[in-house]
C-alpha cells in the first residue's frame, strides 16, 4: 500500500512539472501562419502542453496571468493538452475572465473533442462567447484578424464621428453667440 501511494505522488509530481504554456514567437510557428503573426504585433499566440489538472494549475495560472504585454487579441493552442478537468477549466475560465477585463480578446484552438466537450460543460463559452473556439489554428487566427479588422474601422469610424460633432458642436456654439450678440440691445 505504501508502494502504490508512493507511486501516486510521484506520478502527481510528475504531471505538475509536465504543463507547459508559453508564447510562440512568429518564427517558431508554421510557414504558412509566419506572415501574419509578424505584422500582427498586436496578437499573441501561446501554447499549453501538457494536462490542464488541479496540479497543474499554478504553473498554468502564473504563465498566463503575467503576459507582460497587453496585446489586443491572445490565441491559446491547446493542441498538446490531452485532458483537463475542472478545477483546471475553472482556473481557465477566471484567466480569460480577467484578460477580458483588460480588454484582450481570447480565441481557443486545437483542442481534442475530449477537452472541448468539458469545455461546454464547464460553461467556458458562456464567458468566451461562442465565436472564440476553433478547431484549427488556422481559422482561429482568420478571426482574430478579421475581428482586429473590424475594430480598426469601427475606431476610425468612431474617430470620424468625433470630429464631425466636435466640428458641429463648435460651429453652432459660434453661431449662438453669434445670434446672441447681433439681437441684444445696445446701451
Amino acid at each position: 500500500n505504501v508502494g502504490v501511494v508512493l507511486a501516486i505522488l510521484q506520478f502527481m509530481r510528475k504531471m505538475v512539472f509536465s504543463v507547459d504554456v508559453h508564447a510562440i514567437h512568429h518564427t517558431e510557428i508554421e510557414p504558412q501562419f509566419q506572415k501574419e503573426l509578424k505584422h500582427h504585433p498586436e496578437m499573441l499566440v501561446y501554447t499549453i502542453e501538457g494536462p490542464l489538472f488541479f496540479g497543474a494549475v499554478s504553473a498554468f495560472e502564473r504563465s498566463l496571468a503575467h503576459i507582460d504585454k497587453d496585446p489586443k487579441s491572445l490565441i491559446l493552442r491547446f493542441e498538446s493538452v490531452p485532458f483537463v478537468d475542472l478545477s483546471g477549466l475553472k482556473m481557465l475560465n477566471e484567466i480569460v475572465k480577467h484578460l477580458q477585463k483588460r480588454g484582450i480578446e481570447v480565441y481557443l484552438c486545437e483542442a481534442n473533442p475530449q477537452v472541448r466537450r468539458h469545455m461546454y460543460r464547464a460553461g467556458l463559452f458562456r464567458t468566451l462567447g461562442r465565436k472564440h473556439l476553433w478547431r484549427k489554428f488556422s481559422t482561429a487566427l482568420e478571426k482574430c484578424e478579421a475581428d482586429l479588422a473590424e475594430k480598426k474601422i469601427n475606431t476610425k469610424k468612431n474617430n470620424i464621428k468625433k470630429q464631425i460633432l466636435t466640428h458641429y458642436f463648435n460651429n453652432k456654439v459660434k453661431i449662438c453667440f453669434f445670434n446672441v450678440n447681433l439681437h441684444r440691445p445696445l446701451h
